[in-house]
C-alpha cells in the first residue's frame, strides 16, 4: 500500500522539505527495498540521504559461526547423506558408500550443531548417543553408485505385533461360582492394556479416558489368549483413535499412548525467528465428522419380584402377577365348574416355590341299590367326592430343587344309608366345610430324589399306597341295618430308577418295580374262596443303556448371602448411547462406534475426547538449518511437536518441524453439543410387565437419556402368538404393519 505524503507549503527558500524517518526490523536474509517518487509542477530535484541505525543480522545459513557434526556408529561405509526422523516410530534413512547388502542392523547417531558469536559458542540442538536396532526395511544397493542405502528404526515393533498373550480374564482364568452374579467379577481395560503393553517394554498414558472403563462377566466379554498386544490395544484405546508412540526414554525408547492431534489448546515457548528459514501455516477442518454416535455398555439392574410388581402396581391383573412373583403367601383359585362337578385348587409359596397345593371334587351323587326287589334311590347334592393334597420339600442349600414330594388322596363312599358329616378341607389357602360320606380311602404316593454332585438327578424313588378293599358291618342285612363303609385292605409298591453316566452323553438307566398285590386264598378241600392275602412280588426290567438324561436342576443360591434366592433376579439390560454433534465446524460423514466396556456415566468424557481429536486444527510447518533435538510431543506456541526430520549431507544440515494446534477460532471442543441416542423403532426387546388379552403389557425403550443416566421407556401393548408368557419374561419384537409383534419369548 503505498505511503502518500504532501507539502502544498514551499519554505521560504522556494524549495519543499520533507523528512522521513523509516524504522525497519527484518528477519534473517530480509532485504529492505524503498522506492520514493516525487511529483511536482515544477521540475523538481529529489536528493535522498539514508542512514542506518543499526546493521541486519546475517541469516542463520549464513553465518560462519554455524557448525554442525554428525558421527554414526556401527556403520560399514562412510556416510554420504542421512534423514533422521521422529514421529509416531523413530526411523533413520543413512545412504553410505560401497556396498553392503548385509548390513548390521545397529547403528548409534550422534548429531550436534553449534552456534560461535562474539566468541561464546552455543549447542543450538543435540542428538546423543541415538540406538536404532532394528532395520526398517531391506538394504537397497545402487550398483552404479556403489552406494547403499539402509533404514532403522527404534522400538520393539516385532513383540509388540508377535507376541501371544496369556488369558488375564479373571472369570475364564476363575468361574464365578455364584450363578446370579451378585457381585460380577470386572476386568479394567485400563490395567489390561498396560499389562499387555509392559510385556513389550516400559508404558505411559498421555491421557486415560477409559480409566474407568471395564469388561464385566455376562455383560461385555472379552478374551486376552493368543491375542497380540497391539491387538489389545486396537481393541480398546485404539478404538477410540488414540495411537502407540515411540519416543526416547532415558537411553532407549518406551511406548506412549496419545491422540494424534492435540485434543486442548497448547502453550509454550517460541523458537527465535531469527532461527527459521522458512514457516508455513494451513488449517485443516475437512476430517471433522457432523457427528458421532456411542453406544457403550448395556446398564443392567438386577430386579427383583419385588421391583418387578411395583413397576405395573397400577395395570389390571396385578393380583395374578403377585401370586407368580411373591415369595412367600397363600391363595386359592376360581372354582372351575362343569355340569354338577366344581374344582376348588389352594396354594402356598414360599422361598419362591409351591410347596403345598390342595385339589377340592364336589359333585351330586346319585346312589340306586335293589332292596327286595325294589329299586332305591338317593341323591347326594354337592358332597365331597376326592381331594388331593399335595406338599413338596426343597433343598436349602439349591432352592428350586426338589427332594422330597407326598401326595395324599382322599376319597368317600356313599350308599343309601349314609350318614353324611361336616369335613373341613385343611388348606392350603382353601378352607371349605363340606358335607362327606364315608372315609374309605386314604392313599399316599410318596416321591424321594436324590442327586450327584454335578446337579444331575441320580435316583428316584416312588412309594405308592392304595387302597385295595373295602368292609362294611353287617353288610348283608337290610340297608337301615349296615353299618359305615371303611377301608379294609391297603397294598404298597415301590418303583427305583437309577442313572449313572457312561460318558459320550449316554445313561445307565435301571428301572425297577416291586410291590404287593391281594390275591384270593382257596381252601384245598373245598376249592372255595376262604379270603385274600397280600403277595409282595418284584416286576423285573432289563436296565439298558439311554440317551436321555435325567433331569437336572440348577442351584441359583447366593454366596453372600444365608438364605436360599430360589431364582436369580432378573437382570433387567438397557442399551446405553449418545450422540455428539460438532456444530458448525463438522465436514466429515458422521461416525458411529460401539465401545461395550464403556460405562454409561463415562459416554460423555469418552464421546467428546474423541470428536475433539478430530477437531479442526493449525498446523505450522517450520524449516531450521541445525540440528532440531527430536523432542515428538512437547509442547510450544505453535502447538504440539507431530514430526521432526533432521537431513544432512555433508556440512549441510535442515531440520523440518511440524506443529499441530486445535483451531478454536470457530468453535471449541468444550461447545460440543451431547444428546441421548434413540432406540430402533422398528423392533427390540421389551419385559413382561403383565399379560393383557393375546398379548402382553411390557416395558419398551424408547432410548438413552445421558444426561438423566437412566432409559427412556414407555409402557406398550406387545402381541404374543401363541406361547405362555409370564411378567418378567423377555420378549424379542418387530413391527409389523404398525403393530408390535413378539417373535421370541425367554
Amino acid at each position: 500500500m503505498p505511503l502518500i505524503l504532501s507539502n502544498p507549503t514551499p519554505s521560504s527558500g522556494g524549495a519543499a522539505t520533507l523528512d522521513v524517518v523509516l524504522a525497519v526490523q527484518g528477519q534473517p536474509g530480509s532485504v529492505l527495498t524503498v522506492v520514493l517518487a516525487v511529483e511536482a509542477r515544477v521540475p523538481a530535484q529529489l536528493d535522498v540521504s539514508l542512514e542506518v541505525a543499526a546493521p541486519l543480522p546475517l541469516p542463520l545459513t549464513e553465518n560462519p559461526g554455524l557448525r554442525h557434526r554428525a558421527t554414526f556408529s556401527g556403520l560399514p561405509g562412510e556416510v554420504i547423506r542421512y534423514t533422521v526422523t521422529g514421529a509416531q516410530q523413530d526411523e533413520l534413512s543413512v545412504t553410505i558408500s560401497g556396498v553392503h547388502p548385509l548390513a548390521a542392523p545397529s547403528v548409534t547417531v550422534d548429531l550436534e550443531s553449534t552456534l560461535t558469536e562474539e566468541g561464546q559458542t552455543t549447542v543450538l540442538g543435540r542428538v546423543s548417543g541415538r540406538l536404532y536396532d532394528t532395520l526398517g526395511a531391506e538394504p537397497e544397493v545402487d550398483e552404479a553408485a556403489r552406494t547403499t542405502t539402509l533404514v532403522y528404526r527404534r522400538g520393539n515393533e516385532l513383540t509388540l505385533r508377535g507376541l501371544r498373550l496369556p488369558e488375564f480374564v479373571p472369570w475364564k482364568l476363575t468361574p464365578d461360582p455364584d450363578p446370579c452374579r451378585t457381585q460380577p467379577q470386572t476386568l479394567g481395560v485400563s490395567t489390561t492394556v498396560r499389562r499387555a503393553m509392559e510385556q513389550v517394554g516400559h508404558f505411559v498414558l498421555e491421557d486415560d479416558p477409559l480409566a474407568d472403563a471395564a469388561w464385566v462377566d455376562g455383560v461385555a466379554d472379552y478374551t486376552t489368549k493368543n491375542l497380540t498386544p497391539d491387538a489389545v490395544w486396537s481393541a480398546t484405546y485404539g478404538a477410540l483413535g488414540m495411537e502407540l508412540w515411540w519416543e526416547p526414554h532415558g537411553g532407549g525408547v518406551r511406548l506412549t499412548g496419545r491422540w494424534p492431534f492435540p485434543i486442548q489448546p497448547v502453550s509454550g515457548t517460541t523458537l527465535p525467528a531469527r532461527l527459521e528459514t522458512r514457516r508455513s501455516v494451513r488449517r485443516q477442518f475437512l476430517q471433522t465428522p457432523v457427528g458421532l454416535i456411542l453406544r457403550g455398555r448395556d446398564h443392567v439392574t438386577r430386579l427383583p419380584n419385588s421391583a418387578l410388581l411395583e413397576l405395573g402396581q397400577d395395570l389390571p391383573g396385578n393380583e395374578e402377577s403377585e401370586r407368580e412373583l411373591q415369595p412367600g403367601g397363600e391363595w386359592f383359585e376360581v372354582p372351575e365348574s362343569s355340569g354338577t362337578a366344581r374344582v376348588s385348587r389352594g396354594y402356598r409359596r414360599f422361598g419362591g416355590q409351591v410347596v403345598a397345593q390342595i385339589e377340592v371334587t364336589t359333585d351330586d351323587v346319585w346312589v340306586e341299590e335293589t332292596v327286595n326287589g325294589e329299586l332305591r334311590r338317593r341323591l347326594f347334592s354337592g358332597v365331597l367326592t376326592g381331594m388331593k393334597t399335595t406338599d413338596t420339600v426343597y433343598d436349602t442349600l439349591c432352592a428350586n430343587r426338589p427332594l422330597l414330594q407326598r401326595t395324599r388322596t382322599l376319597a368317600w363312599a356313599y350308599h343309601l344309608t349314609t350318614q353324611t358329616s361336616l369335613y373341613a378341607t385343611p388348606g392350603p389357602g382353601l378352607f371349605l366345610l363340606l358335607s362327606a360320606g364315608d372315609l374309605v380311602a386314604d392313599e399316599e404316593t410318596r416321591v424321594t430324589y436324590t442327586y450327584s454332585t454335578q446337579g444331575y438327578l441320580s435316583a428316584q424313588t416312588t412309594q405308592t399306597r392304595r387302597v385295595a378293599s373295602v368292609n362294611q358291618v353287617d353288610a348283608e342285612k337290610a340297608p337301615p341295618q349296615r353299618g359305615a363303609v371303611s377301608g379294609r385292605e391297603t397294598v404298597t409298591t415301590t418303583r427305583t430308577e437309577r442313572w449313572t453316566p457312561t460318558g459320550g452323553g449316554r445313561w445307565w438307566y435301571e428301572p425297577g418295580v416291586q410291590g404287593q398285590t391281594l390275591m384270593p386264598l382257596y381252601d384245598k378241600k373245598t376249592g372255595e374262596a376262604v379270603r385274600t392275602v397280600s403277595v409282595a412280588r418284584a416286576t423285573p426290567d432289563a436296565p439298558r443303556l439311554i440317551e436321555q438324561a435325567p433331569p437336572r436342576y440348577e442351584c441359583a443360591v447366593s454366596l453372600t448371602d444365608e438364605t436360599p434366592t430360589g431364582e436369580c433376579p432378573r437382570e433387567l439390560r438397557d442399551p446405553t448411547g449418545a450422540e455428539f454433534r460438532a456444530g458448525d465446524v463438522g465436514r466429515a460423514e458422521p461416525r458411529e462406534v460401539s465401545l461395550p466396556f464403556v460405562d454409561s456415566g463415562s459416554l460423555s468424557t469418552v464421546g467428546k475426547r474423541m470428536l475433539a481429536a478430530q477437531w479442526p486444527r493449525v498446523v505450522t510447518t517450520v524449516t531450521l538449518p541445525w540440528v532440531y533435538p527430536l523432542p515428538v510431543g512437547s509442547a510450544t506456541a505453535d502447538g504440539r511437536v507431530q514430526r521432526v526430520e533432521i537431513t544432512g549431507e555433508g556440512q549441510d544440515v535442515t531440520s523440518t518441524v511440524v506443529f499441530a494446534q486445535l483451531d478454536t477460532s470457530l468453535m471449541s471442543p468444550s461447545q460440543i453439543g451431547v444428546y441421548g441416542l434413540d432406540a430402533d423403532a422398528d423392533g427390540g426387546t421389551a419385559m413382561v410387565l403383565r399379560r393383557s388379552g393375546l398379548g402382553v403389557i411390557a416395558r419398551v425403550v424408547t432410548g438413552w437419556d445421558v444426561g438423566a443416566g437412566q432409559p427412556r421407556t414407555e409402557r406398550a401393548y406387545i402381541e404374543v402368538p401363541g406361547g405362555n408368557v409370564s411378567p418378567g419374561d423377555e420378549v424379542t419384537w418387530h413391527l409389523e404393519r404398525g403393530r408390535r409383534v413378539a417373535t421370541r419369548v425367554r
